[in-house]
């Protein structure tokens, strides 16, 4: 039971099926597990963006993001979540700054 990554599995099979609700609490459970686990709020996040819960959304992925900085998926998330809610300065920064850490990632050439 102190398996995060079982959790995480778990909570996306239950979120591929359609179950928000067990979806959100095994994700919840694998981050109880371990509390820095960044991926979890990764997914977790992604959950929400496509629930439309785009602020529930950049929680974690901001979250994410503080447990580790060197993550490029939450900070390029928590970029298009603040583009979506409207904060295009805070957008802008966001893209920036994973632009000059790094200038070859994906979502650039998308």
């Amino acid at each position: 039971p102190n398996f995060k990554e079982a959790w995480a599995n778990l909570a996306q099979a239950y979120r591929d099926f359609g179950d928000r609700l067990n979806a959100e609490k095994y994700f919840s459970r694998a981050m109880q597990v371990d509390k820095t686990y960044t991926h979890g709020h990764h997914l977790r996040g992604l959950l929400y963006y496509g629930c439309g819960e785009i602020r529930l959304a950049l929680t974690d992925f901001a979250r994410g993001y503080q447990l580790d900085p060197n993550d490029r998926n939450c900070a390029l998330m928590s970029a298009v979540c603040m583009h979506s809610l409207g904060n295009l300065s805070g957008a802008v920064a966001a893209y920036t700054n994973l632009l000059k850490v790094e200038p070859g990632h994906q979502c650039f050439y998308q």
